[in-house]
This record gives structure tokens, sequence and C-alpha cells, in this order.
């Protein structure tokens, strides 16, 4: 099922049959590459759970516990990128230049 914005899509593009194909194709490929990674993801956590369970104390004796300034740090980028990201995309859709 297309949505009202790929048919529109292609009513403003004039898309053949091929290139809807491919275009189909590439939405597969990167859902299942998208999906690769988040059971990847999913698995290091649980992981790190395994592994903090299985001890009495986390983290282990002899191992200096982190700073936790410089985690926060790269999490408030990482969110801020994906804000800006975010925002410049639907400039773009928009025709809003300078929001992107």
């Amino acid at each position: 099922m297309t949505s009202y914005v790929d048919r529109q899509e292609k009513a403003k593009f004039g898309i053949d049959r091929d290139a809807e194909m491919r275009l189909k194709n590439n939405r597969l490929g990167m859902t299942i590459f998208q999906a690769s990674w988040i059971m990847v993801f999913f698995a290091l956590i649980v992981v790190n759970w395994q592994l903090r369970f299985s001890y009495a104390q986390w983290p282990p004796e002899g191992v200096a516990p982190f700073d936790p300034l410089l985690p926060s740090a790269a999490t408030l980028a990482l969110l801020l990128s994906a804000l800006l990201a975010r925002q410049g995309w639907c400039g773009l859709r928009l025709g809003k230049l300078p929001l992107f």
C-alpha cells in the first residue's frame, strides 16, 4: 500500500515501474539494515545486563568507576545532532531553505 506522499511524489516526478521497484528495494534494504542494527544494540544491552547481574557488585573490584560527564555530554550532542538533522530534513521537504 502506498501512502499519499508516495503517490504525490510519483505524480510529481513521473516515476516509471522500474524506478518504483528500485525505490521499494532500496527501502526494504534500508529497513533490513536498520533492523539488524537494532538487534545488535539489543544484544549488547542483554550482554551488559548479564555481566552486571552476574557480579555481586558493579563495577568489579579493582576497576575504577568512570566519570559520567563525558558520556552525558556525548549523549546530549547526539540528541542535538538528531534534532538539527530532523529540522533540516523538514526544512528541505517543505522548501524552507533557511531551516536547512
